[in-house]
C-alpha cells in the first residue's frame, strides 16, 4: 500500500512539472511575439513614407501645404494615443509642427499662408527608416523694384 501511495506521489508531480513547463514556453513565446512585432515591415515603411512623399515637390500652393500640415497634426495625435513615437516634424515657412510623447512638448503653428505663393516641401530627415521631418521653403522672393539714382 505504501508503495502505490508513493507513485501517485512520484505521478502528481510530474504532471506538475509538465504544467510548469509547459507555461514556462507559452510565456516565452508570447513574449518572443510581443518584441518581434515592434520591428515594422519594409511594406510598413514603404507605406508610412509614401504618405509624406505625396506632398514632397517644388511649386507647391498653401492649400498643399496646409493639407501636410493637417496630415502631420493627425499623424502626430494618433502616434502619441497608440504610443508608437512615429512622429513628424514640419518646420520652415512659418510652419512648426513638432509631436513628442510627453503632451507639453507638442507644437503645432500654421501661420496664414499666401495663396499666391508657391513653396517647396522636402524631407529632411529619417528616423529609422522612417520620415522623421519635412521642410517647407517659401519660393516667394520679395521683389522690390530699385529705384533707379541720378548721378
Amino acid at each position: 500500500m505504501e508503495n502505490a501511495s508513493k507513485a501517485l506521489i512520484i505521478a502528481g508531480a510530474i504532471l506538475l512539472a509538465i504544467i510548469i513547463i509547459s507555461l514556462g514556453i507559452m510565456v516565452v513565446n508570447n513574449a518572443r511575439s510581443t518584441v518581434g512585432n515592434t520591428s515594422l515591415s519594409k511594406q510598413e515603411i514603404e507605406a508610412f513614407n509614401s504618405t509624406w512623399d505625396a506632398y514632397c515637390g517644388d511649386k507647391k500652393s498653401a492649400s498643399d501645404v496646409r493639407s501636410l500640415c493637417s496630415a502631420a497634426i493627425s499623424n502626430n495625435a494618433v502616434e502619441s494615443s497608440n504610443g508608437s513615437e512615429r512622429y513628424v516634424k514640419v518646420s520652415g515657412a512659418g510652419v512648426d509642427i513638432v509631436g513628442s510623447s510627453t503632451s507639453t512638448a507638442v507644437k503645432t503653428t500654421v501661420p496664414p499662408l499666401s495663396n499666391a505663393g508657391s513653396y517647396t516641401i522636402s524631407i529632411a530627415n529619417y528616423s529609422n527608416g522612417l520620415v522623421s521631418e519635412i521642410t517647407i521653403t517659401s519660393n516667394n522672393a520679395s521683389t522690390t523694384p530699385e529705384t533707379p539714382t541720378n548721378p
